[in-house]
């Protein structure tokens, strides 16, 4: 049993921190224009967090900015309506598993989560870089495009100083798709799978400070 809690430990703060960060711009060093506002901006992903875990993101009061079926260029479209209009401290940018099951190519993708990510220091906040989720079943045939996109954004994480949080690695099952136990469709999960990952959050919002602001 104490093996097992450390392991539990170990994964936790690896789906926090991922690899160290290289050195680079890091965001925490800009200055905070805005209010204390923490934003949750993505596709239906973020929509059914809040739908399955609302006492706890009311009680946190964390902003909703989740549309299903939003890609990345959509979530750039809303960025300033949704994002910016609230001057927030934190942004959770969770993005990317639409623009994979349509077929964008993965070049346009990542340049539009690093237009997010420049998007969010303009407007002098602090982002979050999210891993996208592994898929299951028929959708399963993506998950490779899911593995390389996760990569980039570790990558891009590390380069420019920011938290990535690597959920992927706590929904994945030994096969490399999305866990019975925690999916809800192909590529969603249910209030189990939400479970594992608001601690792995709370933690990143607290390293940036913003939790009891």
């Amino acid at each position: 049993m104490k093996a097992a809690a450390v392991l539990v430990f170990a994964l936790l703060l690896l789906a926090v921190y991922g690899e160290p960060a290289q050195s680079g711009p890091a965001q925490a060093s800009l200055p905070f224009r805005g209010n204390h506002a923490i934003v949750f901006l993505g596709d239906s992903l973020t929509a059914h967090w809040f739908s399955e875990d609302s006492d706890y993101m009311a009680a946190h009061h964390y902003v909703h900015a989740g549309v299903g079926g939003d890609t990345t260029k959509d979530l750039l479209a809303r960025f300033p309506s949704d994002v910016a209009a609230t001057r927030p401290r934190i942004v959770h940018i969770w993005g990317g598993t639409n623009d994979i099951a349509n077929g964008s190519p993965i070049e346009s993708t990542e340049q539009n989560l690093a237009k997010l990510h420049e998007a969010a220091a303009h407007a002098g906040a602090l982002s979050i870089v999210v891993s996208v989720l592994p898929m299951r079943g028929a959708n399963a045939v993506h998950n490779p495009s899911v593995v390389a996109l996760n990569a980039w954004l570790r990558n891009f994480a590390a380069s420019h100083g920011l938290i990535y949080l690597d959920y992927y690695s706590l929904m994945v099952d030994a096969n490399g798709e999305l866990a019975k136990q925690y999916a809800k469709s192909d590529f969603h999960i249910n209030a189990a799978g939400y479970a594992v990952l608001t601690p792995v959050m709370k933690a990143a919002v607290d390293k940036l400070g913003g939790n009891g602001q």
